[in-house]
């Protein structure tokens, strides 16, 4: 438990919250207690660092307490816009709240971080990006760590010779979908534009176990689009490929008519945009 998921339990909040009382101490003590009788291993520094920081950093706590996505990740809620109001704004430094989250609630997002990545969750830890100016820069390098190493994860996994069959190509699914580009996007690089274009090759790849090319080609191309990459002939490439493979749709009965398989239309088209893209660089 963290201090701002007692502060939650405790029924601080509400409506216009400016400042606090002797009476918000007395319902954090009384809450702690409640909470140490169904959890015996709890820290009793939940509650005195809680105590402390409305008292020494209320601005800090308020600040976080009407924001919907630091408060959503700390109290672990999911509270609508609705539930925070402009009007509880206080005056206070992004720094100083970045500091604030440092010294109280570090170990929090490490574990929400760690918690979101074991799940695949990226649509979550992308959400808490949106204030990543809030965020310490080691929780960000971190997640950038992170994140970088799912992706080192599967190309492993793409050269192992897994099928069907073995539950480990689960791992991997979510190379399918869009949420874990978006988040890589926000630590790209030059290693990750490279290891994005290894993995493109890889689910192209004539080689690649053919049950594996049916599961992961055509929905990782269109997904592998949301990476906006740093170097812009790759993101222009990446965005070509998903809208060369949409428009395959259409002709995709057609097609399959002449007994030619949906992954081998998209294998003839990744390889005519390479030697576009190549003889693009030669020219330059």
């Amino acid at each position: 438990m963290n201090i701002i998921e007692l502060f939650e339990n405790a029924g601080i909040y509400r409506t216009n919250l400016r400042e606090f009382n002797p009476e918000d101490i007395a319902k954090i003590q009384k809450q702690f207690e409640i909470e140490r009788a169904q959890h015996s291993n709890l820290d009793s520094s939940v509650a005195s660092n809680l105590i402390l920081a409305m008292n020494e950093f209320p601005n800090e706590l308020l600040s976080i307490s009407n924001n919907r996505i630091l408060y959503n990740l700390f109290s672990k809620k999911n509270y609508s816009r609705n539930r925070f109001s402009s009007d509880n704004a206080v005056s206070v430094s992004l720094e100083a709240v970045k500091v604030f989250i440092i010294r109280f609630l570090s170990e929090a997002l490490t574990l929400f971080i760690e918690e979101r990545m074991a799940q695949n969750d990226f649509e979550a830890i992308e959400d808490i990006l949106m204030v990543k100016e809030y965020l310490p820069e080691e929780s960000l390098d971190f997640l950038r760590e992170r994140v970088t190493g799912k992706l080192d994860f599967v190309l492993d996994k793409l050269d192992q010779n897994f099928s069907m069959g073995d539950h480990n190509i689960k791992s991997i699914y979510f190379i399918k979908f869009r949420p874990f580009y978006a988040l890589l996007a926000n630590f790209k690089s030059v290693d990750t534009d490279m290891k994005i274009r290894l993995l493109q090759n890889k689910i192209t790849s004539p080689i690649l176990n053919q049950e594996i090319k049916s599961i992961f080609t055509e929905a990782t191309i269109i997904a592998m689009s949301n990476y906006n990459a740093l170097n812009p002939e790759l993101d222009s490439f990446l965005k070509a490929n998903r809208e060369k493979l949409t428009e395959s749709y259409e002709t995709t009965s057609s097609s399959s008519d002449s007994g030619m398989s949906p992954w081998a239309i998209v294998g003839i088209i990744v390889l005519v945009l390479r030697v576009i893209f190549f003889m693009a660089r030669l020219a330059k």
